[in-house]
């Protein structure tokens, strides 16, 4: 189970915030269903955003090899004072242990928005190094095909075998 909280803002003309919740839980069979809230605000404009991913390992990741998995997503948003799907998604994810500390983690896909009928290729990368058992640093750099990528800095904290906390800050230039 892993409980994050990410903050991530936009510098350009007309400057964004964005707060996203998200829980994500192992169900069994090598599968983890993750749900998330996202708030966004730029100037006196406010939107609201619900997610639900679940991804399945095709591979185990150990110490001589990639781990591979896929993920399909759905999103929904406010739109006046009701709730439309906004989006879906489809991603293959590939991580791979580099020595004893270091972990990285590829992300491709494509999402589709409902709205505009376009659809666009995601991606992202993370490093994620590990000071001990409980601690690490996470690094994320991820975008897609239509807009400037979103660096992120972080801190996943293990409270438990299977509890985990992140807590990470992100910015996106332009």
């Amino acid at each position: 189970t892993e409980l994050v909280f990410d903050r991530a803002t936009v510098r350009s003309e007309r400057p964004q915030r964005d707060r996203t919740l998200r829980l994500a839980c192992g169900v069994g069979w090598g599968i983890e269903v993750e749900a998330a809230h996202n708030r966004q605000r730029s100037g006196t404009a406010r939107g609201e955003a619900i997610g639900l991913e679940v991804k399945t390992d095709l591979r185990e990741r150990d110490e001589n090899r990639v781990g591979w998995a896929v993920a399909v997503a759905l999103g929904t948003e406010r739109i006046g004072g009701s709730w439309r799907r906004s989006e879906y998604a489809f991603e293959v994810e590939a991580t791979r242990l580099l020595g004893e500390h270091w972990l990285v983690d590829a992300k491709l896909g494509v999402a589709r928005d409902v709205r505009s009928r376009r659809a666009s290729t995601l991606w992202a990368l993370a490093l994620e190094y590990a000071v001990n058992d409980n601690f690490e640093l996470v690094a994320e750099l991820e975008g897609d095909d239509r807009g400037r990528p979103l660096a992120k800095a972080g801190l996943r904290w293990t409270l438990w075998e299977d509890v985990q906390l992140k807590a990470s800050y992100g910015q996106r230039n332009g």
